[in-house]
C-alpha cells in the first residue's frame, strides 16, 4: 500500500471497552483492504496478460532526482545552467 495509516498510540488505561472494539474493527478493515489490494494487482495483471501485455512491475520511485532538485543541481547537460535554484 503506499500510505499506512496507524492509529494513535493510547494508554492502556484510558482503553474503554469501545475504543478495545474500535481497534479491532480497524485491524480487521487494513487486513481486508490489503486483501483487496493484493486481489486487484492480480487481476490487473490477469487483464494484461489477456491483452498480451506485460504485468506491472513492481518498481519504487528513484530519490536520485528529488535530491538533486533540493540540492539546486541540474541534470549534467552543459546547455543547462548550474546556478538555476528551483522555487520555494
Amino acid at each position: 500500500m503506499k500510505g499506512t495509516l496507524k492509529p494513535p498510540i493510547i494508554p492502556e488505561d484510558e482503553k474503554s471497552p469501545l475504543v478495545h472494539e474500535l481497534l479491532a474493527f480497524m485491524e480487521q478493515q487494513a487486513s481486508i483492504i490489503q486483501q483487496l489490494i493484493e486481489e486487484n494487482q492480480k487481476l490487473t495483471d490477469e487483464i494484461a496478460r489477456l491483452k498480451n501485455q506485460p504485468p506491472k512491475l513492481d518498481i519504487k520511485p528513484s530519490s536520485l532526482g528529488k535530491k538533486a532538485n533540493q540540492e539546486g543541481l541540474r541534470a549534467k547537460d552543459p546547455d543547462l545552467k548550474k546556478d538555476i535554484k528551483p522555487p520555494n
